[in-house]
């Protein structure tokens, strides 16, 4: 890593609706057909979620040699994270034991 403090890499969020963690949101209206695509990508890929409705929404910017500190969610269920514009490694479930 270069001399860049590990905190200015993180990402910046840009909006939130209904964000996963506070409940707050960014936006002044539902974006229904943003919501509405997630859910329906979720589905296709993960059939096991087909109850989930997707109900928040958070998008972050990342800026270039950005990352996310290993970390671990709690209190949610599924999730889905989309990357635009760049390569993105994701790591999920590290142990491979689906807990």
């Amino acid at each position: 890593l270069d001399a860049e403090p590990l905190l200015d890499r993180r990402p910046r969020e840009l909006v939130s609706w209904c964000h996963p963690f506070s409940r707050e949101s960014t936006c002044f209206e539902r974006p229904s057909a943003l919501l509405r695509w997630a859910e329906e990508l979720l589905h296709a890929l993960t059939p096991a979620a087909s109850s989930i409705a997707v109900e928040s929404l958070l998008a972050q910017v990342y800026a270039a040699g950005g990352s996310l500190l290993p970390h671990t969610d709690v209190d949610l269920s599924w999730g889905l994270g989309v990357s635009l514009g760049a390569d993105a490694v994701f790591e999920c479930l590290p142990g491979g034991d689906g807990v």
